[in-house]
């Protein structure tokens, strides 16, 4: 059974919460792609949080982003985001 996630909770377990959400999503991207060694790489290249990898389940190349937004969303942030991944990596 999926853990629904508590926002108010996480927020008092983890001081930095954006730091915290993107290691969440990290882990993740990793578990959904059997990635049991994570992705060796520098964190936080143009447009993703990490080098692109070719997929251990669709063979293609994908990338995540991971935004975190207290009180409310910045589209307009995660549109240059995915505008500056799809620039940089075909």
């Amino acid at each position: 059974m999926l853990q629904k996630i508590s926002w108010d909770t996480f927020k008092i377990k983890n001081e930095n919460q954006t730091k915290s959400f993107e290691d969440l999503c990290y882990h993740l991207f990793c578990r959904e792609h059997n990635l049991s060694n994570g992705i060796k790489a520098d964190f936080n290249q143009a447009g993703l949080e990490t080098y692109p990898i070719k997929s251990n389940i669709t063979s293609k190349i994908i990338g995540f982003q991971a935004k975190f937004f207290e009180p409310s969303i910045s589209y307009s942030q995660i549109e240059k985001s995915i505008k500056k991944a799809l620039s940089n990596y075909k």
